[in-house]
């Protein structure tokens, strides 16, 4: 960041969370974290998640229906097998119906076995699709 710039504050901050990948993911784990310091009140404690909740969800930014819907895909992906999950996210699905749909499609894909975990099989039927195209 030039000297210029580093004068105003968004440019700055903006600078500052891209350095540090800091991001609302960020906020929603910590957020979502069960750790809760000994010597915070109940009342801190409820300002400390409203303020990580702000910053994860960034209200005046998004509509209801945008702010469920992170809701709900957060909730879809909690819900997945650890292993699903882990792939799912990895295709970082911006709603639950996308989430959905990519855990359908590794559930149903041909390759998935008794032998094979569902991941596995995700994963042999993404690499399947990526020859048949080249």
């Amino acid at each position: 960041m030039d000297e210029e710039r580093a004068h105003c504050y968004r440019d700055l901050r903006e600078a500052l969370l891209t350095k540090f990948d800091i991001s609302p993911e960020t906020y929603r784990q910590q957020f979502r974290s069960m750790v809760v310091p000994s010597e915070e009140s109940p009342i801190e404690t409820y300002y400390r998640l409203k303020g990580l909740y702000r910053c994860w969800i960034q209200p005046e930014q998004h509509t209801k229906e945008e702010i469920a819907e992170a809701i709900i895909l957060e909730q879809m992906l909690w819900i997945l097998p650890p292993e699903v999950r882990t792939w799912v996210k990895e295709h970082e699905p911006t709603e639950g119906l996308a989430a959905a749909k990519r855990r359908t499609t590794c559930m149903l894909n041909h390759f998935y076995t008794p032998t094979s975990t569902p991941a596995q099989a995700c994963k042999e039927r993404e690499s399947t699709r990526v020859l048949r195209i080249s």
